[in-house]
């Protein structure tokens, strides 16, 4: 009997030498030899959150790994478990999480030539087995023709005449943990139909126990097929996805976490495999993986750099459960503070009672006292009545002086009457006045209190003091603020007297690296100077919060709509951006530039930070059009101007307030369901409304509270951002060398920001990436040294030291106590000759050629911005914003200075120059 041995081909699937634990290789044996690497299988990151609630899989080259072959991707359906009302009560009120449901098909993606195989589930209506059926075509290859209808024909993948032969996969048996392929049939109908075929079916490969499979290469020479290797990529696909998917555990195959994901640490959404293309891959930098343009990719996911793309129902439920978690943690939270606010209430007013019980005390043996007092003197002159004391004898020897030779001194004592009263003395001392007395202990006690203790005792004492006055009263140095000389007063004294000065009894200033780090990054709480200058409406935002707790509470909220990979991804942002850059701001310097009509250009960018601040923050329907509406909006920088120097109570209700209230209101609208957003959706707002709602406000006072956060915004961002971007304007007009230089570096942008209008007054060209402006060195030095210079908030920023055992240690000065104001300020920290050489010259070059410890000690100083939890908010912001409009000026124009007043900056806390005009001419390049 001869014995026929079939000739096999064996794939075994082993851990990835890269040692990535969601990758395989796959071995490959022929006719019995060494098993060597064929392929390499791919899962995607199972801790990226592109690969959550999905299944995908991708077979690439082992040896070359720019070769992709074939992918899968699988997205479930989902089914929701129910629940009794009662159930999802106890469980937060978040209805149970969503369950994956097994698809009845996948699909596998092949490339070069690209096709789709659809492998459909089924039952074998025989052995009633689990199987799966998939078609391939007989002609994947398009034939060769100088036709150029040819040409223009379909690729035989995808045509519908081109024949198919089935295969399918099916258990060996209902025990048996084997899986057999093999060719069923062949279909030649349009419509789908099989051939009437009466031949058996023909075994091509076996998945022995789901661990190795073989392929009879006898057999699969008698596929008629011109794309054998798609066929054996197939195979190998659908026998990992069978085993995977439908022999695995479901949750484990489809990514499914069994907590919520942190929405606060969620980060963007990585494409996922199907995004790959036979050369692009994401776990390869772009310059090792460079993109096929015939390629595509055919599972293509429509994603969004700005918002999430919507989302299955697990991942819908997981936001919903982490959006529980928060409100119940925010509940929290609110208890907590009221339970201590209402714990401290009760102890300060038992500390009180306790005062006021001891007090009583004290006065009621005060009384008790005089009383008994009272009453021994009446009866002592009762006796004194009844009693009248005898004159006195008179004394002997009175015309000598003592200490005469004539004095004498043997002579007896006179003798007092024997009805004198013991209590004489005393009573003749209770009937002296004591005003006098009283006063002038008084008068030592103020002295003690307010000159001696504060100039000689207090351990602010040793402490140089700004002049001689200054270590007992606060009046030398509020005269200085009075008259708005506070910031170079300030930054004189330190010239003279060193790293720390005392500026009143209960005041000092610092400013050094270690006593900024010691100050702000050891969250002194905030001094109750904001709650006086910065409230709107009568109520408080984020910037009057004095204590960490609420200013975290209150920031948490909005932190991230300010993040720096947020606007660079947000769509919004380059939606209003484009708009305002590219068809409002630009075409009004290129039409002054062609009619060479000078333009003041601190008018322009006020306009152009209050239109880029009030669109993000209300929406792009909702913000302001000062940069179309030049008369109002000059009537509202004159309303503001006195907006800024009256107190809250006298500015409540007024024009300004009404004006950003009606962008409140509009905003509000705009997020109704019955009337759809116009142009960006008002995310800032939204969130901040949010944020009140949930923190328990009053309802009366959502709007104020909401209003009052949003005014905050809008003021600190128009008025800083016009004074940086007016005075780099300022320096850059008289050095033509140094535009030519910028000119240089914007133009390597892809596109670059030119003014571009067609008829319609459309831009035609789009903006070049945000990420691409912060690539630019020279124009990150540029906006750092005019910050520096000139920063819009020049002024101290007052903390308070803390009440701790043994005091604050400041610049060597220990034992400073609790309730002391301390500040720095930019102005002076930006001046420090040791980190900063030449302080008064604007030297951008100065941030390209430091080394790393003096770039690093620039960046420590620099405090623009403010520094450590309460530095400013909107700082991304500004920054992103200030570089379109410098790129956008400078990539197409040279400046120059037509007219300029006094261009010193004002010393108040927000300093716009003295002359409040810089008039500059355009010439288009």
């Amino acid at each position: 009997m001869s014995t026929i041995r079939l000739i096999s081909t064996a794939f075994y699937l082993r851990p990835s030498s890269d040692n990535i634990k969601h990758h395989a290789s796959v071995l490959c044996s022929q006719y019995g030899s060494e098993a060597a690497p064929a392929y390499s299988l791919r899962h995607p990151d199972p801790a990226s959150p592109g690969s959550k609630n999905r299944y995908a899989v991708a077979l690439y080259d082992s040896y070359n790994p720019d070769i992709l072959y074939g992918e899968v991707l699988l997205v479930p359906e989902w089914t929701q478990p129910s629940l009794s009302q009662e159930e999802i009560r106890r469980n937060g009120g978040v209805p149970p999480a969503p369950q994956p449901i097994l698809p009845s098909s996948f699909i596998i993606q092949l490339y070069n030539p690209d096709q789709q195989v659809v492998v459909q589930q089924g039952i074998s209506k025989w052995s009633a087995t689990p199987q799966w059926v998939f078609e391939m075509p007989q002609q994947s290859f398009r034939q060769p023709s100088v036709s150029s209808i040819d040409r223009t024909q379909s690729d035989p993948t995808a045509s519908e005449t081109t024949p198919k032969l089935t295969f399918k996969w099916k258990k060996d048996g209902k025990l048996s943990k084997d899986y057999v392929c093999s060719l069923s049939g062949k279909n030649t109908n349009p419509d789908g139909s099989k051939r009437k075929n009466n031949e058996p079916d023909i075994t091509l490969s076996i998945f022995k126990h789901l661990k190795e499979i073989t392929m009879y290469e006898p057999n699969l020479s008698r596929v008629e097929m011109e794309d054998p290797k798609g066929l054996e990529v197939v195979i190998l696909l659908s026998a990992i996805v069978i085993r995977e998917v439908y022999n695995g555990h479901v949750r484990e195959t489809f990514n499914v976490s069994d907590a919520p994901r942190r929405l606060s640490n969620e980060q963007p959404p990585r494409k996922s495999s199907a995004d790959r293309t036979h050369r692009h891959r994401n776990d390869l930098p772009p310059s090792q993986a460079p993109p096929l343009p015939s390629q595509r990719p055919p599972l293509h996911v429509e994603t969004s750099n700005s918002r999430p793309p919507p989302t299955d129902p697990r991942s819908q439920w997981e936001i919903d459960a982490e959006t529980a978690r928060l409100k119940k943690q925010v509940e929290r939270e609110e208890r907590e503070r009221r339970r201590a606010e209402h714990a401290e209430t009760k102890r300060v007013k038992k500390m009180l009672e306790d005062e006021e019980r001891r007090a009583r005390q004290k006065q009621l043996e005060i009384d008790r006292e005089t009383e008994r007092l009272k009453r021994e003197f009446e009866k002592e002159q009762r006796q004194a009545q009844r009693n009248p004391k005898p004159p006195l004898p008179g004394r002997p020897n009175a015309g000598l002086q003592p200490g005469f030779a004539g004095f004498n001194h043997a002579q007896a004592p006179v003798q007092r009457p024997h009805s004198a009263s013991p209590y004489h003395t005393v009573n003749s001392y209770m009937q002296q006045p004591t005003a006098s007395s009283t006063l002038f202990v008084g008068f030592l006690a103020a002295v003690y209190k307010y000159i001696i203790e504060p100039a000689f005792i207090s351990p602010l004492a040793k402490i140089p003091s700004a002049s001689l006055l200054s270590s007992i009263s606060p009046q030398w140095i509020s005269g200085k603020r009075r008259a708005n000389q506070e910031t170079r007063t300030i930054y004189s004294l330190h010239q003279k007297h060193g790293s720390i000065v005392r500026l009143g009894p209960n005041e000092i200033s610092v400013n050094s690296l270690d006593g900024l780090r010691t100050i702000y990054h050891g969250e002194f709480e905030k001094h109750s100077w904001y709650s006086k200058m910065f409230v709107n409406y009568r109520t408080r935002n984020t910037m009057t919060s004095l204590d960490r707790n609420s200013h975290s509470i209150s920031k948490r909220w909005i932190a991230n709509l300010y993040s720096k990979s947020y606007l660079h991804d947000s769509s919004d942002m380059q939606i209003i951006t484009d708009d305002l850059i590219h068809r409002k701001f630009l075409p009004i310097i290129d039409l002054a530039a062609r009619n060479s009509r000078p333009i003041d250009i601190f008018d322009l960018t006020q306009a152009l930070a209050m239109d880029f601040t009030t669109a993000y923050l209300f929406g792009s329907g909702n913000g302001s059009t000062f940069l179309q509406d030049v008369d109002y909006r000059r009537h509202w920088f004159a309303q503001y101007a006195v907006f800024a120097n009256q107190s809250p109570e006298k500015r409540a209700n007024g024009e300004i307030e009404q004006w950003c209230m009606s962008m409140c209101k509009a905003a509000h609208l705009s997020m109704g369901p019955e009337k759809p957003t116009v142009g960006t959706p008002p995310e800032p707002y939204s969130r901040r409304l949010r944020c009140v709602q949930m923190n328990g406000a009053d309802a009366g006072q959502i709007t104020k509270l909401v209003a009052s956060e949003m005014l905050d915004l809008t003021i600190a961002g128009h008025e800083t951002l016009a004074i940086t971007l007016t005075y780099l304007m300022f320096e850059m007009s008289q050095r033509p060398a140094l535009q030519k230089q910028l000119r240089e570096e914007l133009l390597t942008l892809d596109p670059p920001l030119r003014c571009r209008l067609d008829i319609s007054g459309n831009g035609e060209e789009a903006l070049p990436a945000p990420r691409a402006l912060d690539t630019l060195p020279f124009l990150d030095a540029l906006l750092q040294e005019t910050l520096r210079l000139y920063p819009a908030v020049p002024a101290p920023l007052p903390r308070v030291t803390p009440e701790v055992p043994g005091g604050t240690t400041i610049e060597g000065y220990a034992n400073i106590p609790g309730g002391v104001r301390v500040s720095s300020n930019a102005y002076t920290m930006h001046r420090i000759e040791e980190v900063f050489p030449e302080p008064d010259v604007w030297l951008p070059e100065r941030w390209m050629t430091a080394d790393q410890n003096g770039l690093e000690q620039m960046k420590r100083a620099f405090f623009t911005f403010g520094a450590g939890g309460r530095a400013c908010l909107g700082r991304n912001f500004a920054m992103q914003a200030m570089k379109w409009a410098v790129a956008a000026v400078y990539t197409s124009y040279v400046t120059s200075i037509a007219e300029h007043s006094n261009m010193e900056q004002m010393d108040v806390f927000t300093s716009r120059p003295v002359g409040n005009k810089l008039v500059l001419r355009f010439e288009a390049v």
